[in-house]
């Protein structure tokens, strides 16, 4: 288990990878799908929870949709396309508690 000191660095790597792969992969949905899963993949492996996992990629403000540029429609997508993921990452076992 990470300490808090390395848990928040881990977290800050992890939500700057989401933002560069996600706007690098703009229109491009199957590299789109690739990012959301090295994410959900990278928080539930450094111990985030769902709510924090969901959180960080479309709650929070900002969050990594935004700071990838995604907005309205094209924002909708990309969120929509996180929740189905996350269900399957989930239901595979690989979705935390």
């Amino acid at each position: 288990m990470l300490d808090e000191q390395d848990r928040n660095e881990a977290i800050k790597r992890l939500v700057k990878d989401a933002v560069a792969s996600l706007r690098d992969a703009k229109g491009r949905m199957e590299l789109i799908r690739e990012a959301i899963l090295r994410y959900l993949r990278g928080g539930y492996a450094i111990g985030l929870v769902p709510g924090e996992v969901v959180d960080f990629f479309c709650v929070d403000t900002p969050n990594i949709v935004e700071e990838a540029g995604y907005a309205d429609a094209a924002g909708d997508e990309v969120v929509d396309l996180f929740d189905e993921l996350h269900d399957e990452v989930r239901r595979a076992g690989n979705g935390g508690n």
